[in-house]
């Protein structure tokens, strides 16, 4: 049956049925008789909207970027194709694009530029197609009339601000950047020339950023159409409508100044299901602007050549506009590039606002019972391989191969949870086997998985070669995975961040990621470093809030070097060189050091009354070592445990030297067996204090 009769059915049923129940005085047998009609036709009407819409994506081709945000529902912004295919010529149009979708990135959203390859409509386009479709002749500019028709052709075809609303909308995009709007064409009154894109405004629920209609048109009639068509238009910190390469005009609009106001009315829009437009309009930057007598000197003599040569219909615009860049020297293009760069930001902080305002939980999160943690814990989640054998350059040996769980935050993670603390781990897997199998570990074990983000990527994977003494003597990792982790994930859990005692983070991910954690943490923070990723912590933000930081020998001295620091080598055998080095990091904010020397224990450094302290540690004694992977993140856990628990840190770090301990003493990268009251006995044990 067609949807739309089901839908007019279902309508009917319902008023007759409320009628029947009133004239029935609310019969409660009748009342449950014309509820088990409405609960069919409404079954039935929303079975066939859920397969037409499947029928729908079929058709859709999305780029991993997209298809990865969707999933993760992560900010995304639309973008138009004609900009590419009319607006420039090559390679300027490719190098734009390119351009525009790095801004979008890196204010914190996924770009999706849209348009049709083949009869395929393509929601995101990868940096080939961008140049393929910069460089191709004969791209059909498609406006909401011509996409069945070139989707029909097998065509290529350019989506119009029109066309690029009414996709993004279909696939759930809410915010669309443009450079300027069309609208309605000066002398509409003889031609009824009228834009595609006002119309489409008026029927999708959008938000559409531009720098306000194209000055070649009738402005004034452009703002009156809109209204007509129930269209919200503000200023971007602008009381005045903009008119493309000219920032103001006498046209007066609601002004808003900040993006998250924005993504609150569209957001209110959502929720009553106002489905329609919202357009943004965003001066172009005063430096970038042209003037208006000039403006329209030069758009009088487009028009009249228009006329000359019969310009009419969709051709008119990119006629007037190339005219525009032919007879000013570039200056309308220079401007049009500003504009749009421009308002790639802006939309991109509206997309970014919103998806604070619209993320839902997980479906870990609605079956999970999660409780306020005292620990978060932000890291690398790994599979780990490592190979033992005696090993001989250049041959294949005989060994064994094992398979573990690991990555430093999956580490610290783990060893936490296991002796007992209540932790959050915010961490990237693959949506994979392997991520698969790294999730269920973590639900059988009762830990956390609702901070779970699935990257694009496989799950990360490391690849450890150690000899028959446990020594590690090569590795391997593929990380691509940790790309996956956004400012944006770590906003959904900003309320855990800053209830935590203790914000613990290894640097595998980007500085934008811990400068984010860092934005909301108000307990300890304290950063594991993970060889030469952590060079980002370097950064004198970063280090004035760190509070505990805890590099090996061979990390403190590497860092040290791009620090300036012309002494010797730290190891347990030069210990004034290592407290030199912490003295560096210790001048430029972090308050304590705790460098891990392998064998030789640790040292701790910080400043007490003024003065540079430091205390060494010597290691507690082991039989036998069965693996050394896994030690120095056991000894961060356990300190971690302690502290939390109320230790000093002279007593905590002994409960860090336990935890080594039990870590070398198996083959896994966390031992299973580890609780606090083992720590505790051996501590007992091996460090003679009264606890």
């Amino acid at each position: 049956m067609n949807n739309t009769i089901i839908n007019i059915l279902f309508a009917t049923i319902i008023i007759c049925g409320g009628i029947l129940i009133s004239i029935s005085g609310g019969s409660y047998l009748f009342k449950n008789e014309i509820n088990e009609i409405i609960k069919f036709f409404k079954t039935n009407s929303v079975m066939n909207y859920e397969k037409e819409k499947d029928n729908f994506i079929e058709l859709i081709e999305m780029s991993d970027e997209v298809k990865n945000a969707m999933k993760q529902q992560l900010p995304i912004v639309a973008l138009e194709s004609t900009i590419i295919s009319h607006g420039l010529p090559y390679p300027d149009n490719e190098n734009v694009a390119n351009e525009i979708e790095n801004i979008i990135r890196e204010n914190g959203a996924v770009p999706a530029t849209i348009g049709i390859v083949e009869g395929k409509i393509h929601v995101g386009m990868s940096k080939d197609l961008i140049s393929q479709f910069s460089q191709r002749k004969g791209i059909e500019k498609v406006s909401v009339r011509d996409i069945s028709g070139v989707i029909a052709k097998k065509q290529w075809g350019a989506t119009t601000v029109a066309a690029t609303s009414r996709i993004a909308s279909m696939v759930g995009i809410k915010v669309f950047v443009t450079g300027g709007l069309g609208g309605v064409h000066r002398n509409a009154e003889v031609t009824m020339d009228i834009s595609a894109d006002l119309i489409e405004l008026g029927s999708n629920p959008i938000c559409v950023v531009s720098a306000g209609p194209k000055i070649i048109l009738d402005v004034n009639k452009t703002v009156e159409y809109l209204e007509t068509q129930s269209v919200s238009v503000y200023g971007y910190r602008t009381t005045t409508l903009p008119q493309f390469y000219v920032p103001n005009s006498n046209i007066h609009i609601p002004s808003i100044n900040e993006t998250s106001t924005i993504a609150e009315i569209i957001n209110w829009n959502r929720k009553l299901h106002i489905n329609k437009g919202i357009l943004v309009t965003v001066p172009i930057p005063k430096e970038d602007a042209l003037e208006l007598d000039q403006v329209n000197k030069w758009i009088n003599a487009a028009l009249k050549e228009a006329e000359i040569h019969h310009i009419e219909g969709k051709a008119t615009t990119p006629f007037l506009l190339n005219y525009l860049n032919t007879h000013t020297n570039s200056q309308t293009v220079r401007a049009n590039v500003a504009l749009i760069k421009n308002n790639a930001k802006v939309g991109a902080s509206i997309a970014y606002e919103l998806s604070l305002l619209t993320n839902s939980p997980n479906e870990d999160t609605l079956n999970e019972e999660v409780t306020p943690s005292k620990i978060v814990v932000i890291g690398a989640s790994v599979i780990d391989f490592i190979s033992k054998a005696e090993v001989l350059p250049e041959v294949s040996v005989e060994g064994t191969v094992n398979q573990n769980r690991g990555g430093v935050g999956h580490n610290i993670a783990e060893n936490l949870h296991r002796i007992g603390n209540d932790i959050l781990f915010i961490s990237t897997i693959g949506n994979d086997l392997l991520g698969k199998m790294l999730k269920q570990y973590f639900k059988d074990i009762k830990m956390k998985t609702n901070a779970l983000v699935e990257s694009e990527f496989a799950t990360p994977v490391y690849s450890g070669v150690i000899n028959t003494s446990g020594q590690l003597t090569a590795g391997v990792i593929d990380s691509r995975a940790l790309k996956g982790m956004k400012v944006q994930n770590i906003q959904q859990f900003k309320n855990e961040i800053s209830n935590a005692e203790y914000v613990i983070m290894d640097t595998n991910f980007g500085l934008d990621i811990i400068k984010e954690a860092l934005k909301y943490a108000k307990g300890k923070i304290w950063i594991e470093p993970t060889g030469e990723t952590s060079l980002k912590i370097l950064n004198e933000e970063v280090m004035s809030r760190i509070d505990y930081f805890s590099p090996n020998n061979f990390e403190i001295g590497w860092l040290s070097k791009k620090l300036g620091y012309k002494g010797g080598v730290c190891d347990g055998d030069n210990i004034d060189e290592c407290i030199k080095m912490a003295e560096l990091f210790i001048n430029r904010g972090i308050k304590t050091l705790i460098v891990k020397l392998s064998a030789a224990g640790c040292l701790l450094v910080e400043k007490r009354n003024g003065q540079l302290y430091s205390k060494e540690y010597p290691a507690f004694g082991v039989d036998l070592i069965v693996d050394v992977h896994g030690a120095g993140d056991a000894f961060s856990a356990s300190t971690i445990s302690a502290l939390s628990r109320g230790e000093p840190i002279d007593r905590a770090i002994y409960y860090g030297l336990a935890g080594a301990t039990f870590s070398l003493q198996t083959e896994k990268t966390v031992n299973e067996k580890i609780t606090y009251e083992l720590l505790t006995q051996l501590v007992k044990e091996k460090s003679h204090i009264e606890l």
